[in-house]
């Protein structure tokens, strides 16, 4: 079947259907950001969760991927939208600041989970609750999404000032 032929026949699928479309391309769009080299295709949110990882020795492994859409409470949907929803709210980042941004949301998201449940989270806990990085942020830097700021906890000139 074409991609033509798969667009025309979309709006005949059953809500089922369609959901399992998405998340066959959810799973797909992650497993080609993983395995390419370019900092432009990369899941900079999952890059983000597993930098924090490592900087709270939290032991994740080397070569970590997501197996299924299904990994994580359906990890790669969520961060695709989390990914489409922060880069409206920080417009004009180029590809190493959004992987910056990826860091301080998955920081953000450590500290929030930490202070909710009293306790260091686990990469589990991170990964199952990206979805909360909105809140997490919200609490950090308050009116930053909505006023479209967010692009400021991550700018850099390369200037030093």
């Amino acid at each position: 079947m074409s991609y033509e032929q798969t667009l025309i026949e979309l709006p005949t699928y059953s809500h089922k259907q369609l959901e399992e479309v998405r998340k066959r391309c959810a799973l797909l769009m992650q497993s080609k950001s993983s395995t390419g080299n370019s900092v432009e295709e990369a899941d900079w949110v999952l890059e983000g969760v597993l930098h924090e990882c490592q900087h709270r020795g939290i032991y994740v492994g080397r070569t970590f991927h997501l197996k299924r859409s299904g990994s994580f409470a359906g990890f790669a949907t969520k961060s695709a939208e989390l990914r489409d929803l922060l880069t409206e709210c920080a417009p004009g980042l180029d590809p190493v600041q959004r992987v910056a941004l990826g860091q301080v949301c998955a920081r953000e998201l450590a500290n929030h989970l930490a202070d909710r449940f009293n306790t260091p989270p686990s990469f589990k806990l991170l990964m199952d609750r990206i979805d909360w990085i909105p809140e997490a942020l919200e609490q950090a830097f308050p009116g930053y999404m909505a006023s479209r700021l967010l692009g400021l906890t991550v700018r850099y000139d390369g200037t030093g000032k």
